[in-house]
């Protein structure tokens, strides 16, 4: 590489998204400042202050990213990319093609105003955690064509001379273009989706698949605030607030994310898009999967529905885990599992959770009806006489739900392994399916109380890479010589010779 070496710089957008990010954070600071200011004498002079705070810092931004702009170059060699940094420190990032796992695709409101498209390099390693460890911003075409062009190297460089597999699709070029090479591989345009998922499913999603718990208290804050106007004549914005932002904004957000949802597979490539307003398409191997979830919220089974998700390392996904499969009927998700992942397939009979679980269980319900019994005691000093029923129902509704609650964390949870796969299913109104691979798992521990060590029992706690850096699933209470094999079942792989590392790059 020298000074004759082409290379790619950003498209200028990058310069607009990064000075409108900034913008808006600097606005919403100084707004919150001028509204403190807001009917005093210093209100005239603040307005002045806080417009050229705003423009100087609008200013230094436009300037940083120029810099930036200028001095970042890309260069796409025979084996590797590298990404140049020579403004005051000098950085130099070298991605080989064999260690590239996906190129993917993010297009936020500016890209799609002006037809650009930002690609990440990922490496699904434990070190970016949420950050891909480079991207690019380009024209659409040119970006389409630099992917294609990356994954014909990923191919080449993983696999030699190697024939690619039958069940990847790559388009046809002509014969002058693609001499002594091997075909350009497109993992999207071509592969049909997996599942056929639909607006409407992914509205009740959006609703049905958050946490019950967070569902719960941000429809009781909604319902207070009604019940407040309705009743007193006035509205509670605390309580307003809580409902927006526990469940409106979160409802909201996961439909714009998940809008448009297509899942395809492209040879052991799975590749995700989705996005109403920002797009994104996220790539990973299914070697760098962890564990896959099948998570069950109450309305969730209300409904025979279910959400499979996969733990893949280092995914880039600042957003969480990849969603195989958003809120659809149990069995189509099933499906797709056994066909995208049948090695985390689990049969074992299960094991149940110890009685010693219920000394656990029985101490958290008690601190619960202590806590709503406080709460009640301290409302009903300054609640009217006329709304005491509405405190009544309250208290009975909270004291059921707490019952609720500790019967199903001592009858969902469960434990299961076999000799590659362990299987813990955690949660209470909430049930959750984690299908450990056990050579991805990094240790487990058991842990026990006195009470749970003189009977026998313990939980278990399994620890993994993940795409948050690191992961723990912890079990309910079993019997301890059951919890162990996990650490000796992962440990008699690495002696034996069946865990293999080659088979997860």
């Amino acid at each position: 590489m020298n000074d004759d070496t082409p290379f790619l710089r950003n498209h200028w957008s990058m310069i607009l998204s990064n000075t409108l990010r900034a913008v808006l954070v600097l606005a919403f600071i100084l707004i919150i400042n001028y509204a403190s200011n807001s009917g005093t004498e210093k209100e005239g002079s603040a307005v002045l202050i806080y417009s050229a705070i705003l423009a100087a810092g609008c200013v230094l931004v436009v300037a940083y990213s120029i810099i930036i702009w200028r001095k970042t170059k890309y260069y796409f060699m025979d084996d590797e990319i590298v990404v140049l940094r020579t403004t005051i420190f000098r950085s130099e990032t070298r991605i080989q093609y064999e260690r590239l796992a996906s190129v993917n695709v993010q297009r936020d409101l500016v890209c799609r105003l002006l037809n650009t498209t930002k690609l990440s390099f990922n490496l699904n390693s434990s070190v970016n955690v949420a950050r891909a460890e480079a991207y690019i911003v380009l024209k659409k075409d040119e970006a389409e064509t630099l992917r294609n062009t990356l994954y014909d190297r990923m191919f080449k460089a993983s696999h030699g001379s190697a024939v690619i597999p039958a069940d990847v699709v790559i388009n046809d070029v002509p014969d002058d273009e693609t001499e002594g090479q091997h075909p350009r591989v497109n993992p999207l345009q071509e592969a049909e989706p997996l599942v056929d998922v639909s607006t409407f499913d992914i509205f009740l999603h959006s609703v049905f698949g958050m946490p019950t718990t967070l569902a719960v208290f941000g429809i009781l804050m909604g319902v207070y605030s009604v019940l407040s106007f309705v009743y007193g004549g006035n509205t509670s914005l605390l309580a307003i607030l809580i409902f927006v932002l526990e469940f409106i904004i979160p409802a909201i957000g996961t439909f714009m994310r998940y809008y448009g949802y297509r899942i395809v597979r492209v040879g052991d490539t799975v590749s995700i898009s989705s996005g109403l307003i920002s797009t994104r398409t996220d790539s990973f191997k299914l070697s760098k999967v962890n564990f896959v979830r099948i998570r069950e919220p109450l309305m969730c089974r209300l409904m025979g529905r279910c959400i499979l998700e996969a733990e893949v390392v280092g995914n880039a996904n600042e957003k969480g885990m990849p969603l195989l499969c958003p809120l659809k009927d149990k069995k189509i998700a099933l499906d797709l599992f056994a066909t995208l992942l049948p090695e985390f397939g689990c049969d074992s009979e299960f094991e149940t959770q110890s009685k010693t679980a219920l000394a656990g269980i029985g101490m958290w319900m008690a601190i619960a009806f202590a806590f709503v019994a406080l709460m009640a005691f301290g409302i009903k000093i300054e609640m009217p006489a006329d709304l005491l029923i509405i405190l009544n129902v309250s208290v009975v509704v909270l004291a059921l739900g707490i019952i609720g609650w500790g019967v199903s964390a001592y009858r969902n949870r469960k434990f299961a392994m076999n000799d590659s796969i362990v299987l813990v299913v955690t949660g209470s109104f909430d049930k959750v399916y984690n299908y450990i691979l056990i050579d991805k798992i990094q240790f487990a521990n058991v842990r026990t109380t006195p009470l749970q060590r003189r009977r026998g029992d313990g939980r278990c706690s399994i620890h993994m890479l993940s795409a948050a850096g690191a992961t723990m699933v912890r079990s309910g209470v079993f019997r301890a010589d059951v919890l162990e094999k996990v650490s000796a079942e992962t440990l008699a792989r690495i002696r034996d010779g069946r865990y293999d590392f080659r088979k997860y790059q």
